[in-house]
């Protein structure tokens, strides 16, 4: 997922994509600086992920405002991806179904996604 400054996530706006992700790594994503308008990462993976903190996203941002802001997704959340108003609608379906509660929704331009944690076994 890539997040360009534009869209709301979770009914919030953010002043700046150094805010933004400061709330998603707090949230507990693997945030990674991305160039701008691309989905190419802006550093290297591993050295970045190894280094990744509050202090590492506050310089990184400082220095690369305008960089987005990309999030890794690890076998502990499931992300459900939907691309037009019918899908959307669908997918509240389901989830009112199943008892499914998203821990985060993020408004795309055509649609949403919904972050699940899903629980160890």
């Amino acid at each position: 997922m890539v997040y360009n400054g534009k869209i709301p996530a979770h009914n919030k706006t953010f002043s700046s994509n150094r805010e933004a992700t400061h709330y998603w790594y707090r949230f507990g994503l693997d945030v990674i600086p991305i160039l701008p308008g691309t989905k190419k990462p802006a550093v290297r993976r591993d050295p970045w992920l190894n280094e990744l903190g509050d202090k590492t996203i506050n310089e990184y941002w400082l220095l690369n405002p305008d960089n987005d802001v990309a999030f890794i997704v690890n076998e502990s959340i499931l992300v459900l991806d939907t691309d037009s108003p019918e899908a959307t609608a669908a997918l509240y379906a389901l989830e009112k179904k199943y008892g499914i509660s998203p821990c985060l929704i993020i408004k795309t331009s055509r649609g949403e996604h919904h972050y699940v944690r899903l629980e160890a076994d």
